[in-house]
């Protein structure tokens, strides 16, 4: 045995020490040798190489059985051995880009700067304090200040007036100045005066470029600060999510509540990198967020389907507790110190997550319990970790916004709204149903008892077209810089065609002219890379779960049933999918359906559970169908290899 093992490794040393030449030996199987695989020069010095050099000699070597022979030339060979590049960084001159930014949005023009005439504020507080004195209301003017909507006049009664003889006014005061709507502040907070808001004649448009470029927004340090418009005397006003930390909107159709949500996310956007925050969009509706799908700080597309909804809300619980769980073992409480020492420790720091709701009440018509349970949930626990919630409604009734929703959300935004109930049941107060409309609102910030008056920012649908294509543009160039030489023209060229949707909603598309029009561009391997990459970056707590539940499922319970597909077809023949009807359709028991049903469920074909009502099938047709499963059957086929 001795002498063998003495054989063996002078074999071994003059097999690999003698100079190579005029042929390298490649061997064929897919596990190399453990003593071929460093070279001499790499083990002495401790470091692994990506790239070696294998120079020619004089003298062919002796090759063991089942080795291929290459022919070599007189330049050295290099043997590529590193690791698959990862996903390319978004790289981002944030200078450059906020200027282009800031020259695509709305420009306001010389007639929004101009304000009230001061000689005509004068003559109407003159002749509101006539009025007053017919109905037996004594004072005198102590301030008049003028915005863009409106002009407060600030009103110090005489001895022996009651304010609320003065509140009760309200609509005598608007119908002796042929007025609009009259707002009546009895007293202003901290004031010893009574504050009456008049509509201006002339209203102007408070854009979104005179906030983000006002200094008030310049100091805001955060990367969830976020415009919303100016006060009732034309100064900037701005906010920081982190402070609220969840924001509830209510409004009557065509207030401004979807303006305003566009005027959050374009703010954040501005000045906030994907590494910075990601967005989760929900939106019944179907039509303000789905044009945000471009942007690369969406976790997922835009939730147009409500079934779907359940699903995204524990999905955001499940990162919650992950990050919980991380913190925990850093021993920090809160995301800030998580990043903080994330920074000392030279690792990637945690983005913020904002859930934007636009329409709360479709929702809880399909499933109140589920969705209430886990925005609750959200709502309690989800500040530290770095989670903030904004929902929006246009029927602010106790069903929709009930009594635990209201108190975990304690900053609230009020536009106009039909009655008062409507406007204390979103503010704990009367004056919502006295707003004028088109951006102007009560905003109730968390720790304060009195809203303050604003006029929101108008961001117009053009506008968050341009800046959604521009993150297009910077994104798509940096996905596209692995596969070709000049990516950014062809970023551009995609993004003007409209063919960017192909890339992340590939179903909807892959079978007409935008995937016939995206290969005259791109060949049909990088659409593929693309496609099977995915065009939303994934987060580490998701990336970490997948992991462990493809651990799980290589034990094999987590495998497609052998009736997967027949199940698949009966349920969009019948549209119906429930245990039940499989089990008298396929002859199985009610465990087998069970696990069929939440297989069907897990691959998007039905939707999830909803308490007594049937789950939705969410396949249209037996196209779509077929199509779903032969992706399936690809995603399982490249898995086993």
């Amino acid at each position: 045995l001795t002498s063998l093992i003495t054989g063996g490794r002078k074999l071994i040393n003059r097999l690999f020490k003698k100079p190579l030449s005029g042929r390298v030996p490649v061997t064929t199987h897919q596990a190399a040798s453990p003593s071929a695989s460093p070279a001499p020069a790499a083990a002495k010095s401790g470091t692994a190489r990506s790239e070696t050099e294998v120079s020619p000699a004089t003298e062919p070597p002796t090759a063991p059985a089942g080795t291929n022979y290459i022919s070599t030339t007189t330049s050295p060979v290099k043997v590529v051995t590193g690791p698959v590049t990862p996903r390319q960084q978004l790289k981002l001159n944030l200078d450059e880009f906020q200027k282009e930014f800031l020259n695509r949005i709305d420009q306001p023009t010389e007639k929004d700067k101009v304000f009230k005439d001061p000689a005509e504020a004068e003559a109407e507080g003159q002749l509101l304090i006539s009025k007053l004195k017919e109905f037996g209301v004594d004072g005198k003017l102590t301030a008049i200040l003028s915005g863009p909507m409106v002009t407060r006049f600030e009103l110090e009664p005489a001895p022996g007036v009651r304010c609320s003889g003065i509140e009760s006014l309200a609509d005598d005061i608007a119908l002796a100045l042929s007025a609009e709507r009259v707002r009546i502040l009895a007293p202003i907070p901290g004031k010893s005066a009574v504050g009456v808001e008049i509509p201006n004649k002339v209203r102007r448009t408070v854009y979104l470029k005179e906030v983000l470029t006002s200094p008030a927004f310049r100091t805001l340090d955060s990367p969830l600060g976020f415009a919303l418009g100016t006060t009732i005397t034309g100064e900037p006003y701005c906010a920081d999510l982190r402070q609220m930390p969840h924001i509830l909107i209510a409004g009557t159709t065509g207030s401004g509540k979807s303006v305003c949500i566009n005027s959050i996310i374009m703010s954040i956007i501005y000045r906030s990198t994907p590494a910075a925050v990601r967005f989760l969009a929900i939106d019944p509706k179907q039509l303000e967020l789905p044009i945000y799908n471009p942007i690369p700080h969406l976790l997922s597309r835009t939730t147009t389907a409500p079934e779907l909804v359940v699903g995204d809300l524990t999905r955001i619980v499940n990162i919650m507790e992950a990050r919980y769980s991380e913190f925990a073992e850093l021993g920090v409480r809160d995301i800030t110190s998580f990043n903080a020492r994330c920074e000392e420790m030279g690792k990637k720091k945690k983005p913020y997550i904002v859930v934007v709701i636009d329409e709360l009440a479709d929702l809880m018509q399909r499933a109140p319990t589920e969705i209430e349970a886990r925005i609750i949930r959200l709502a309690q626990m989800s500040r530290a970790v770095g989670i903030h919630l904004i929902l929006a409604t246009q029927r602010p009734s106790v069903d929709v916004i009930t009594g635990l929703i209201k108190a975990n959300f304690p900053c609230r935004i009020a536009f106009q709204v039909a009655t008062k109930v409507d406007s204390r049941t979103i503010l704990d107060a009367n004056g919502a149903e006295s707003l004028l409309g088109r951006g102007d609102m009560l905003f109730l910030p968390p720790g304060k008892g009195e809203p303050v008056r604003l006029h929101g920012c108008f961001v117009s649908e053009r506008a968050a077209k341009q800046v959604v294509d521009l993150w297009a543009v910077r994104y798509l160039t940096a996905l596209l810089s692995e596969f070709l030489p000049e990516p950014e023209k062809t970023a551009q060229e995609i993004v003007q065609r409209d063919l960017v949707d192909v890339f992340y909603h590939p179903h909807r598309t892959a079978r007409g002219r935008k995937l016939d029009q995206l290969k005259t561009i791109l060949d049909e391997q990088t659409i593929d890379n693309l496609l099977v990459r995915g065009y939303y970056e994934s987060l580490e707590e998701e990336v970490a779960a997948k992991v462990v539940q493809s651990g799980e499922e290589s034990t094999g319970s987590d495998e497609f049933d052998a009736l997967f597909a027949e199940a698949a077809r009966l349920v969009v023949l019948h549209r119906e999918a429930s245990v039940s009807m499989l089990q008298r359709r396929l002859d199985v028991g009610w465990a087998r359906a069970g696990r069929i049903i939440d297989q069907l469920e897990r691959a998007g074909i039905v939707g999830p559970h909803a308490g007594s009502k049937p789950r939705k099938v969410i396949i249209e047709d037996a196209e779509e169908l077929e199509n779903k499963l032969a992706e399936i059957a690809k995603k399982c086929k490249r898995g086993a290899e």
